[in-house]
């Protein structure tokens, strides 16, 4: 799996000139993707790895809304 960075690098490097409409496409594909990364490794690290439980009584969706859409 692709990082959302090197999602980005790699579309940017493979295309020639892209538009102002292309350009904000994939910058919002990868920011949905950073998204899923940090709630599937938020959702790992509490429920599957099971250390945090205790402190975060939340889901992975919550914690992101909480800590990046302030």
């Amino acid at each position: 799996m692709k990082t959302a960075v090197e999602f980005l690098a790699s579309v940017l490097s493979q295309t020639g000139p892209i538009t102002e409409d292309d350009f904000n496409s994939l910058v919002e594909q990868a920011q949905e993707m950073e998204k899923e990364q940090i709630v599937e490794g938020f959702n790992f690290g509490v429920y599957d790895g099971g250390a945090l439980i205790k402190k975060y009584k939340m889901s992975g969706e919550q914690y992101y809304n909480e800590t990046f859409k302030k």
